[in-house]
């Protein structure tokens, strides 16, 4: 879906026609931050299948731009890499930290979301196929007529949601607006969390095939 089109339905919803208490470069601006509060609750939705090179040793850095390692699959035209808690490492092989050879494991902490380990270290520039999460370039308003929505467009209403509810916020004053702003917000999150709870469900199902056992 185009971008004029999410804002065109935003105007229409705001019933300013004339673009005049929200011009189109405010509402561009809540579009931009609507992607990136989006990604921060959903960073799965600026998914991007990339190819990291690796430096010598354990410790890895993602990419420039990237936010989260969401999943390392494979040695690019090599063996399959699966994830490992560090403890297990820690106790099993407390010197994990100096080997190194043909990478069969990582660890990865949420904490520090920029930053990975691979076992055994990595001899050299080895490359791994990885799914990554990017946040989007802002959107510019010369674009908005030509560029399409960065992210998925199940997305949409979320956004739409945000957007009402950063616009609604801007007379917060306004005992009504405020509330307007309030249930939009909230629109927001529990499409969100729909979503997530659906796809759990989903993966457990999967899950109970795979094992034989009931949801």
């Amino acid at each position: 879906m185009k971008i004029s089109s999410i804002m065109g339905r935003v105007n229409t919803l705001l019933k300013d026609t004339a673009w005049l208490r929200w011009p189109k470069s405010e509402l561009l601006d809540y579009f931009n931050d609507a992607i990136r509060a989006i990604i921060l609750i959903r960073p799965d939705a600026g998914a991007s299948n990339e190819v990291i090179t690796c430096v010598p040793g354990t410790k890895q850095s993602l990419p420039a731009g990237a936010i989260r390692l969401l999943d390392v699959i494979r040695l690019v035209d090599g063996r399959a890499i699966k994830p490992v808690p560090r403890d297990v490492l820690d106790t099993n092989y407390p010197d994990w930290h100096d080997t190194s050879g043909s990478i069969e494991r990582y660890v990865y902490n949420e904490r520090i979301p920029k930053q990975f380990f691979v076992f055994p270290g990595a001899e050299g520039a080895d490359q791994i196929d990885a799914i990554l999460a990017r946040v989007p370039p802002e959107v510019l308003l010369d674009d908005i007529d030509s560029a399409a929505i960065p992210i998925d467009d199940l997305y949409v209403n979320p956004v739409i949601d945000w957007m009402m509810y950063r616009a609604f916020s801007k007379d917060a004053e306004n005992g009504a607006n405020s509330s307007l702003a309030a249930q939009h917000y909230q629109g927001f999150a529990e499409q969100l969390g729909m979503k997530q709870g659906a796809e759990d469900f989903e993966q457990q199902v999967k899950q109970s095939k795979y094992t034989g056992g009931a949801v």
